[in-house]
């Protein structure tokens, strides 16, 4: 437990100059993103906290980790499919 709280830790820190918080092309929020979803903006932000959320809650079928360029681009499609009518109203159209 003690090392998986310093291991979010260190991911939260790391990820405080990504796509989050700085704008960016779709391929900085992630593999498997929208090219509409670009970084910094509020869609970007609601799919990455509902990935991490999904990851957290050990959601059904999330890949654990997002070790590879697959499972990450699995993981968002994944999020976009269950959770995308929520992520597309912050589309701005």
């Amino acid at each position: 437990m003690a090392e998986r709280a310093e291991r979010d830790s260190q991911n939260r820190r790391s990820r405080t100059n990504g796509a989050f918080f700085n704008a960016g092309p779709s391929t900085a929020v992630g593999y498997g993103v929208p090219s509409w979803i670009t970084g910094g903006s509020p869609a970007a932000q609601v799919l990455i906290l509902l990935h991490e959320l999904a990851h957290d809650l050990e959601a059904a079928n999330m890949k654990i980790g997002d070790t590879s360029v697959a499972d990450q681009t699995a993981n968002n499609e994944l999020v976009m499919q269950k959770c995308g009518s929520i992520i597309n109203s912050l589309s701005g159209n």
